[in-house]
């Protein structure tokens, strides 16, 4: 749905495969142009007999997921692909495959997932090392066809089209364009007066930062003095630096909403402008988060549902309320909330304008405390 209209048309199809010729630069009239062009063609008519059910030349998301059950439905084995389906694989194989050597290697698999998708890179280069075994085989045109029909139809969460599958499922909220809205408004002025402004005086000082990381702190089970203590502390205090150098333009050491909101604005269109690259001391501020929760439990690299509520009781979210919220962003815990994944959905609470990706939703949860203020 190139044009974000609510269906797919065959104008989406032409826009996107112009956009994958120009990329990859084949000329027209090429063999790979026509290819690629007549792989078009062919999926589109495909979709538009099998799929197109009201007859009107459009398809609607009903009509999407139910041709692609149907699809999975009657698969049997890799030799029994219509030749639709193979022609548009292998075209795409060519596209990422950029030098021509018969395989996708890790800076072609980012190129195209980062580069082009704007998937967070750490997120990208994960999923490569998952599905390559870290790298012990490589993505050829068999791996891929297996990545690509497993995303269809295989159960099992470890196989390569599943792996990819929840790579995807964390594009969502990654626009292209920062927008600012009225609800990114709500969300960064609840982050500044319920997360900052401790005193509740109406601005937001080094003495806030100093109580907020104490408060943080008796969650843990890090001993004063201790390595993460100390970590702890220090990302606060840089965090602190950071803002007041960026926002403080009358040196009174404060720092006002308005002030603030702007410094907001400026740092997700510093994010949007890198696809998705997160300044060091924000990256430093969402780890010791991810550090601080994961430490309500096991400490063993990922939250569990358990710590994930545990941290928001903490903070008056009923349990019942984070618990969903917690099923609903890992979609019932089938994408695993690792460093990569929790960062995501933090950064998508500031940038992503899509009511339905994980942040908003984690957004929508913590903004049930203004209501209760």
């Amino acid at each position: 749905d190139f044009n974000h209209n609510g269906v797919v048309d065959k104008e989406d199809f032409d826009i996107v495969v112009q956009g994958l010729v120009q990329g990859a630069k084949w000329a027209e009239g090429s063999p790979m142009w026509k290819r690629a062009n007549t792989m078009k063609t062919n999926l589109w008519e495909q979709l538009k007999s099998s799929a197109d059910t009201d007859k009107n030349d459009q398809i609607s998301i009903s009509e999407w997921v139910d041709f692609w059950a149907e699809c999975a439905a009657k698969y049997v084995n890799d030799t029994d692909l219509p030749f639709w389906y193979t022609e548009y694989l292998d075209v795409y194989f060519c596209f990422m495959d950029k030098n021509g050597d018969g395989w996708i290697d890790c800076t072609e698999f980012i190129a195209y997932f980062h580069g082009l998708h704007y998937i967070h890179r750490d997120i990208v280069e994960t999923a490569y090392r998952r599905i390559t075994l870290n790298e012990q085989r490589h993505i050829d045109i068999e791996l891929f066809r297996e990545m690509a029909i497993g995303f269809t139809v295989s159960k099992d969460m470890k196989s390569p089209g599943n792996i990819m599958g929840e790579m995807l499922v964390k594009e969502m909220g990654c626009e292209t364009e920062f927008k600012r809205t009225e609800f990114w408004d709500k969300k960064q002025r609840h982050h500044f007066y319920y997360w900052f402004d401790q005193d509740r005086n109406g601005v937001v000082e080094r003495n806030d930062f100093d109580e907020s990381a104490n408060n943080i702190l008796t969650m843990t089970k890090w001993s004063e003095g201790s390595p993460m203590w100390l970590k702890c502390k220090e990302v606060f205090a840089n965090t602190w630096d950071e803002l007041k150098h960026a926002t403080d333009v009358n040196l009174d050491d404060k720092v006002t909403i308005d002030e603030w909101l702007n410094f907001m604005e400026n740092t997700c269109k510093q994010i949007k402008a890198k696809t998705m690259d997160t300044p060091s001391w924000y990256r430093a501020w969402l780890d010791i988060f991810f550090d601080v929760t994961d430490s309500l439990g096991n400490a063993d690299g990922w939250i569990e549902c358990e710590e994930f509520v545990s941290f928001f009781r903490v903070r008056k979210i009923p349990d019942e309320v984070s618990r969903k919220c917690f099923n609903e962003i890992t979609f019932d815990g089938r994408i695993a909330m690792d460093r990569d994944y929790f960062n995501l959905v933090i950064l998508q609470y500031s940038i992503s304008t899509d009511m339905n990706s994980p942040g908003n939703i984690y957004a929508r949860m913590l903004l049930l405390l203004d209501e209760q203020l």
